[in-house]
């Protein structure tokens, strides 16, 4: 656990935000709100630094301004959301879908690969390079989608907001 995201991140995000995506089901206020709370304690200079803003209702959207503003931005993607646990497996399971365990040399549960980890892991290296003073060439977008996992909706809506401000 040396290199790469806080473990204690990661697994409050497996344990305590169940941001699991259903069709046809609206997404699970208290875990998505849950969640960003945390990022935004977690990392606290990227949340007082970087404008955040909320698309479609639970999409994370921030923008790091960059020092050449005439280049074209860059887009860092990952999602916030898990697929369900298909009932009657948890017995197929080696350790619970949600409980985070460490074992093995690994972080076990949801969202570990697929891909909490993901938004973990850019928000972790966004927030060491603003504390060094680091900024990046060009404009990063990173952009955290709640819905990846069953129509991808809150995507297209993340492309229209950008599309309306006129980045490419």
């Amino acid at each position: 656990f040396g290199i790469g995201p806080k473990p204690s991140v990661i697994l409050l995000c497996l344990k305590q935000f169940q941001t699991i995506s259903l069709e046809n089901a609206a997404p699970n206020h208290e875990a998505f709100t849950g969640l960003h709370a945390h990022l935004r304690q977690s990392f606290p200079s990227v949340f007082a630094t970087l404008k955040t803003e909320t698309i479609d209702g639970y999409s994370l959207l921030i923008e790091w301004p960059g020092q050449y503003p005439g280049l074209e931005p860059g887009l860092l993607l990952a999602h916030q959301d898990v697929v369900p646990v298909q009932p009657g497996t948890e017995a197929d399971w080696r350790y619970p879908p949600f409980s985070g365990t460490v074992a093995e040399g690994h972080i076990w549960g949801r969202g570990t690969m697929d891909f909490k980890l993901g938004v973990v892991g850019i928000l972790e290296a966004a927030e060491l390079l603003i504390r060094a003073g680091i900024k990046p060439r060009r404009t990063l977008f990173l952009a955290f989608g709640h819905d990846e996992e069953t129509l991808g909706q809150s995507a297209q809506a993340i492309v229209a907001h950008l599309q309306n401000r006129d980045v490419r």
